[in-house]
């Protein structure tokens, strides 16, 4: 229900605030005072038409229809940077084109059946018997039972084309299926087949098991000729093996001669690095501590330039301050009077 409606700057209303009561509201007013403005403004609000600037006062200003329902407060609101809703106090929804936020149209809850205008024919009275039990379904409900049985009647009827074509397609398959009726006859002959291949298998695999212990035997053979001839060799390659011992013995003997030669010869030369060494000892004590002394009177130097260049800032400063003062000296006794103002004499 609503409760209020707050016109501004809505046609011929500047600034309009209507409070209803509970039942039944009248607007009286004289021709052309605006009642019909009333439900523009409320039709403005609930469909967001009209679209355009026409109605709004010629006097310029913020355009808004404010409404106060049962489920809350709904403003529509035209201004020179915006056009939209605002519900409550908080929410703000652009309006485009003529839609309405979905939010806004729930808060109003108001249709067609809810805003006539003066020129529209009486509700329901001036349509066909068939337009009004549809609007009565509607609004008990019954259209969608209506739907749900058009879409129960659509999937029987799908059902019953599916059993159809199922029916002819089994009636194709138990056609075909008797021109299969021979393979029952082989199934008896497959078995068979099936048993002697088994056989076969077994007898393929025995053969390889045979052909393999064969293989092995007449490697064992071979090996056995070899190994005769080895032993019958036997007497002449065990004093050659010895003796190729032997020679690898002295071989390892000789080398590790070789390397303590070479250790002593290595030795020998270091000795004598040492001994040239020991002779070379005082000249380089001498030279580390002429090294040592080069290094103290570096620091040394290093020490007097840095107060040499100090005493060279000073000097610069002092001459600086000097040529300041001798400034300041003439200043002051070309600008000091001949008479001196506090105690009265000449310079």
């Amino acid at each position: 229900m609503i409760h209020s409606l707050h016109l501004t700057n809505f046609q011929s209303h500047k600034d309009t605030h209507l409070e209803f009561h509970p039942g039944v509201n009248v607007i009286v007013g004289t021709s052309d005072s605006g009642k019909s403005a009333v439900i523009r403004a409320l039709r403005w609000l609930v469909w967001n038409r009209p679209v355009g600037d026409e109605f709004r006062s010629s006097w310029g200003g913020d355009t808004s229809v404010d409404v106060e329902l049962n489920s809350g407060q709904v403003t529509r609101i035209r201004t020179k940077v915006f056009n939209g809703y605002r519900l409550g106090a908080d929410e703000v929804f652009e309006a485009t084109k003529t839609d309405v936020p979905q939010e806004v149209q729930q808060t109003l809850n108001l249709g067609d059946i809810n805003l006539q205008q003066q020129l529209d024919s009486p509700f329901l009275l001036s349509q066909s018997p068939g337009a009004v039990a549809e609007h009565f379904n509607h609004v008990a409900h019954l259209d969608q039972i209506d739907t749900g049985l058009r879409n129960v009647q659509g999937w029987i009827r799908q059902l019953e084309q599916d059993a159809k074509s199922n029916e002819q397609r089994i009636k194709g398959l138990e056609e075909e299926l008797k021109g299969f009726e021979h393979l029952e006859k082989f199934e008896a002959e497959v078995e068979v087949l099936e048993g002697l291949e088994q056989d076969l298998i077994q007898k393929v695999n025995q053969k390889r098991q045979l052909q393999a212990i064969i293989d092995e035997i007449n490697l064992i053979s071979v090996s056995k000729q070899a190994l005769q001839t080895t032993i019958s060799m036997e007497v002449v390659i065990v004093p050659i093996l010895d003796s190729m011992e032997q020679k690898r013995v002295k071989t390892r003997e000789l080398q590790d001669l070789q390397k303590l030669v070479q250790e002593i010869a290595q030795t020998q030369e270091d000795i004598k690095l040492w001994e040239v060494t020991a002779l070379m000892e005082a000249d380089v004590n001498e030279l580390i501590e002429l090294y040592k002394d080069h290094r103290v009177k570096n620091t040394e130097l290093h020490s007097l330039k840095k107060l040499y260049n100090s005493i060279e800032d000073v000097v610069f400063e002092y001459d600086k301050q000097m040529t300041r003062l001798k400034v300041m000296e003439t200043v002051f006794h070309d600008e000091f009077p001949d008479v001196c103002p506090l105690c009265g004499k000449r310079k």
